[in-house]
């Protein structure tokens, strides 16, 4: 709105102090009877002031004349001291122009000048934003606030500004009663507010399906810390997965840019970051290959410890980070999380993840998600593989990269990380020698990398895919197709990592 504002100010108009109307704030100025000169008396102003104080504005016209002029005023004009009182009254917006005088020099309610933030609608640009400014660079030289946040109109559904008169207004407490504080409040934040935002029953229907997400969510990291104390299982980086060390990766980068987006006052950004986060990051990705992990390995087994403690560290960020909106949502994941920590997450402190940001991770990563999830990707092929009747643990992969640097980042994330990574029950990683892209035979994935940075040109990769039924038998316990032996329970043959994981719960 600076741009607006200027303008404005350019071709604004004279501005009169006083109305001629029946009712508002008073100018405290007297008239002589004798020769109709008009007093403005400092001693008239207290006066005019103590009154309001005691008995409200409308004491200027309703109290006799004599306890409106102090002891001694005569008129400077014709020395008389006979008087009549002003009946004009200040124009509302000299009244709100000045009111950050009024109220933030109260330093007793531990109020300061200038105000960090002035918040309204944006028909305000010609009254109070602008009228306050005019004041204060008038008395101070300076302006009267930090920042100026404006904010559209609230529309119904049908694209109506919402009215008494025409019946369309949804009250706040009919929302909270119907679908709690806290989606209201996540409705709030959702839209652009510096436009007119729509209110109505799909519109908060669609923010309760997101609630739903992020609350789910929430709902899995908690329920696999149950057997979790951070003081005692907590697993230090270097015992953390490449993949674990890739959520936390994008848990630090989707704090920053939460940070920067609250500061900012981007309340939308925040919903769409944590919400994406939530929902494509952990629920489509990390938490789906978290399953087979935390599921099946030995509870205390190192691998198991590394995710819970990647999960941890997400699920109490998490908490920090939409408190301000879901407060009562977070409000209930802190009192649940384990660990020592703060009464409230209300007196907790901001997340600072710094130390879990590694970008050469992150290009590696890019990689290996836009091989996994691309548009012509390994789940491309997999959905054809599911429809023959088979489901992805049935699967056995095999890839053949295009180049030796291909082949080098796959094989530095390993096979058994990749199995994890699809889902499936074993991949090899055929080794390249003389292939070319031209050479490998169809079918194949192909992905593009674009860099960050200037400069830096757009990157296409093809890796050749085969996916054939997996040998062995379903293991009974984890699903995958492994060989199969004798349990160390009198139960059905499992595999050879279930066996060992029964032998170590007894």
């Amino acid at each position: 709105g600076r741009e607006r504002m200027i303008n404005m100010l350019e071709l604004r108009p004279d501005w009169c102090l006083s109305r001629q109307r029946r009712w508002g704030v008073p100018i405290p100025g007297l008239y002589c009877t004798g020769c109709g000169e008009l007093v403005l008396d400092e001693r008239v102003a207290a006066l005019a002031r103590d009154l309001a104080a005691q008995k409200g504005t409308d004491a200027w016209f309703t109290e006799p004349i004599e306890n409106l002029v102090p002891e001694g005023l005569a008129c400077p004009k014709c020395g008389g001291n006979g008087f009549k009182r002003e009946t004009d009254i200040l124009d509302v917006w000299f009244e709100s122009g000045v009111s950050h005088f009024a109220v933030l020099k109260r330093t007793e309610d531990g109020l300061v000048w200038p105000s960090d933030l002035y918040l309204e609608g944006s028909d305000q640009y010609r009254g109070w934003f602008q009228v306050s400014l005019l004041t204060s660079m008038a008395l101070r030289g300076e302006p009267p606030y930090g920042k100026v946040l404006t904010h559209g109109w609230v529309l119904d559904s049908e694209g109506r500004a919402m009215h008494k008169s025409l019946g369309n207004v949804i009250l706040p407490e009919t929302i909270i009663e119907r679908y709690g504080a806290d989606i209201l409040r996540l409705w709030a934040t959702s839209a652009d507010y510096r436009s007119d935002i729509i209110l109505g029953d799909e519109v908060l229907g669609r923010n309760t399906d997101a609630y739903r997400r992020v609350r789910n969510t929430w709902r899995f990291l908690l329920g696999n810390l149950s057997d979790f104390d951070p003081a005692e299982h907590t697993v230090d980086r270097s015992g953390l997965l490449e993949i674990d060390r890739w959520a936390l990766h994008r848990l630090a980068e989707v704090t920053r840019e939460v940070t920067e987006a609250y500061e900012n006052l981007e309340f939308y950004r925040v919903y769409h970051l944590l919400h994406n986060f939530c929902a494509v990051d952990l629920s489509a990705v990390y938490l789906d290959v978290l399953k087979d992990r935390l599921y099946c390995s030995a509870t205390d087994s190192p691998k198991r410890r590394a995710a819970q403690t990647a999960i941890y560290v997400i699920a109490d960020a998490l908490a920090r980070l939409t408190a301000p909106i879901l407060v009562f949502t977070a409000e209930e994941v802190w009192e649940q999380l384990p660990g020592e920590r703060e009464e409230s997450v209300h007196l907790a402190d901001w997340p600072d993840l710094t130390k879990w940001e590694d970008e050469k991770l992150a290009e590696r990563w890019e990689h290996f998600l836009k091989m996994r999830d691309g548009g012509f990707s390994f789940n491309t092929f997999m959905e054809v593989f599911r429809s023959k009747g088979h489901n992805s643990l049935e699967a056995a992969v095999e890839l053949i990269p295009d180049s030796k640097e291909s082949y080098e980042r796959l094989k530095l994330l390993g096979e058994d990380n990749l199995k994890d990574l699809f889902i499936v029950s074993s991949v090899t990683i055929g080794n390249p020698t003389d292939e070319t892209k031209e050479q490998i035979e169809a079918p194949w994935i192909q992905y593009t990398i674009l860099p960050k940075g200037e400069n830096k040109v757009a990157t296409t990769h093809v890796i050749g895919i085969d996916i054939t039924k997996a040998k062995g038998e379903k293991c009974p316990r984890c699903w995958h197709v492994e060989e199969l032996v004798d349990s160390p329970t009198d139960g059905p043959k499992v595999c050879k990592r279930c066996a060992e994981v029964l032998r170590r719960l007894g």
